[in-house]
């Protein structure tokens, strides 16, 4: 009963949510315009450098995983990869079920507020930021109270290099801040049994039903896409202003959009190699973290590996999207995988590493 009554605060956070969708997209229309027009008219080479790093929620969810996975529990990095993939779900589906275009389906140089928009899908960007730095500002609990701060600092940086870029307006930021705290409390609440989740994921069994559940996702997700795209052209009409005259390649846009519902693979390889990691009684994360030259080494490995996908994806976008689909979902599992197993696997064999003093306890949260 105590779980139930908890969640209640947030359950009145979604519906206010909802309702100021509601109220924006039928009686505000056109709110947050000469907000979005200001903003980007601050435009500058540096601002443009220092947001595209800082803002790209892969790197940041990325090196947090790292970071915690490394130096505290393989758990808890899993932990927050669940989270994560939690988040894309929620805002993946979104899009597919709204059907409400943006900025960069049209042009990728077109700013916000050359078309007026209604208020939108929540951002992707900030949901999954909020979501993942939030709970990992929860869970590390030896960095003291100063962190709730500066992760606040970081999520209004996020939200507004989105306005900055012209792919949203600040309603959809502030949508998105609302459907993180729902999902952050959600989490919070359920937090035990998230944790005996994870610590299952040693056996074989919950490994091949997250794989199932994934793939059970991405299919509805393409069964939306299917039902709703005869309507998408329509749909995407009704809510652009009239004055802004934009071609629409509605073929592009919808699989953009399941190709980030791909995401979620990414929990898919990592829970196995969770599972490869505590089958096989490997000690190798002590290994990894007892050297800092080693930390460093592979500190490079996953920049290079992080450049090179984002390259990849340049490459294949916008050309062959229906492949692109499959590679995407290759590329997650394998990124889940390689987090959470090759790593510290080839750290060991190329003797990078300390010998351990003593064996971790893997399922540690």
């Amino acid at each position: 009963m105590k779980k139930h009554f908890s969640i209640l605060p947030t359950l009145i956070l979604l519906c206010l949510a909802i309702g100021l969708d509601i109220g924006f997209k039928y009686d505000l229309k056109h709110s947050g315009t000469g907000f979005t027009e200001e903003i980007q008219d601050g435009e500058s080479l540096g601002q443009d450098i220092i947001s595209f790093i800082f803002v790209q929620v892969r790197v940041v969810i990325t090196l947090l995983i790292w970071y915690m996975t490394y130096e505290i529990s393989p758990a808890l990095g899993m932990e927050i990869i669940i989270v994560w993939i939690m988040s894309r779900i929620f805002t993946d589906i979104a899009k597919l079920l709204y059907a409400d275009p943006r900025p960069y389906w049209y042009d990728d140089d077109i700013e916000a507020k050359e078309c007026n928009f209604d208020w939108g899908n929540p951002s992707g960007h900030t949901l999954g930021i909020c979501t993942v730095l939030i709970y990992a500002a929860y869970k590390l609990k030896n960095l003291g109270i100063w962190k709730y701060p500066v992760v606040g600092v970081y999520i209004l940086y996020v939200g507004y290099i989105r306005v900055y870029f012209g792919e949203h307006f600040y309603s959809q930021v502030v949508l998105a801040l609302f459907f993180a705290v729902f999902i952050i409390n959600v989490v919070i609440v359920y937090e035990k049994e998230l944790g005996d989740y994870v610590s299952s994921l040693n056996t074989s069994k919950p490994v091949i039903i997250l794989h199932l559940a994934c793939t059970g996702i991405y299919t509805l997700g393409a069964f939306i896409l299917l039902v709703r795209f005869p309507g998408w052209g329509e749909d995407w009409t009704d809510n652009i202003d009239d004055e802004c005259d934009q071609d629409i390649d509605e073929w592009d846009a919808a699989l953009e959009t399941l190709a980030g519902l791909g995401a979620i693979f990414y929990a898919c390889g990592a829970s196995l190699g969770y599972y490869c990691l505590n089958q096989y009684h490997l000690d190798l994360w002590y290994n990894v973290r007892s050297s800092k030259k080693s930390l460093g080494r592979l500190g490079l490995l996953i920049l290079g590996i992080l450049i090179t996908h984002f390259f990849f994806f340049i490459f294949i976008y916008g050309t062959y999207q229906v492949l692109a689909l499959f590679i995407i979902i290759y590329f997650e599992y394998v990124n889940g995988f390689l987090f959470m197993f090759i790593i510290p696997y080839i750290s060991e064999k190329l003797k990078l590493n300390k010998e351990p003093e003593e064996r971790p306890i893997l399922n540690q949260n």
